[in-house]
């Protein structure tokens, strides 16, 4: 493991942690209702297929015409196990939104499901890793691997969710995620702290996963309810959030002592 890869994940920890506390914080706020549970499920399905399904689907239908190669078979099959897998992500939140949903709430169509991703924070963290990836198309692909999921905390604040039907809905889909995206975080992290690169690339990468991490806290903050108190955001945007044991094991590096402050 590199010295590189090292001061990536003392960077990027600290954020990690942020916004684990900004979802933890909405889970535990008194402010939290059944409406406010069906839009943040709402938004979240959005992601699910405009950052997922689609995207995949997209990357999939590219390599149609080039099957007769080996390489384009192999990726073809990883894309096409990677658009199951993000349909099953989809699913589980969208059937915690209909157990949760009243009679006058409404259903979940594709339209609205797609409209629902398009929440202003959302669609600035969605443009500026399209600014990344035009900087330097590697080291922005892999800033937004990196970044994509922001580390499994959502997820593993959902599953701790018990004690109500609502909170039991939640935890389920959560669960229903939560080990694909450790996966994910634990296969890029290995092979990232493998990569060749020079000091400059990693200065370069670090300044995107940093940016790109500090983007995702407003995106949260407004996905779940913009409970969060501006003064605390703008501290966490800062990077006043502890790091976590449990961050660093979700990439791999439980007791390895990175992130410690």
């Amino acid at each position: 493991m590199g010295n590189g890869f090292e001061a990536l994940v003392r960077a990027a920890a600290p954020l990690w942690a942020a916004e684990g506390e900004l979802i933890e914080g909405y889970f535990a706020s008194s402010e939290r209702t059944v409406a406010t549970d069906l839009h943040w499920l709402r938004a979240q399905c959005g992601k699910e297929l405009v950052d997922g399904v689609e995207l995949r689907r997209d990357a999939l239908a590219g390599l149609a015409d080039d099957l007769g190669d080996p390489g384009a078979r192999a990726r073809a099959i990883g894309e096409a196990q990677e658009l199951v897998e993000e349909l099953a992500h989809l699913d589980a939140f969208a059937t915690a939104y209909g157990t949760i949903r009243g009679p006058a709430d409404p259903e979940l169509t594709s339209s609205s499901v797609r409209d629902a991703a398009r929440w202003p924070e959302n669609v600035a963290l969605a443009a500026l890793r399209a600014r990344d990836r035009a900087r330097s198309p590697r080291l922005g692909s892999i800033a937004q691997a990196f970044t994509e999921g922001g580390c499994a905390t959502l997820y593993a604040a959902g599953m701790a969710l018990a004690g109500t039907a609502r909170d039991d809905a939640i935890a389920r889909a959560c669960a229903a995620v939560y080990e694909d995206e450790v996966h994910h975080m634990r296969a890029g992290a290995g092979g990232l702290a493998d990569a060749v690169l020079d000091g400059a690339e990693w200065a370069e990468l670090t300044d995107m996963v940093v940016g790109q991490l500090r983007a995702r806290l407003p995106m949260r903050d407004a996905q779940f309810a913009g409970l969060a108190d501006p003064a605390r955001l703008d501290a966490l945007l800062a990077g006043a959030a502890r790091p976590r044991p449990a961050d660093l094991a979700r990439v791999g590096l439980s007791g390895s002592g990175v992130g410690a402050p």
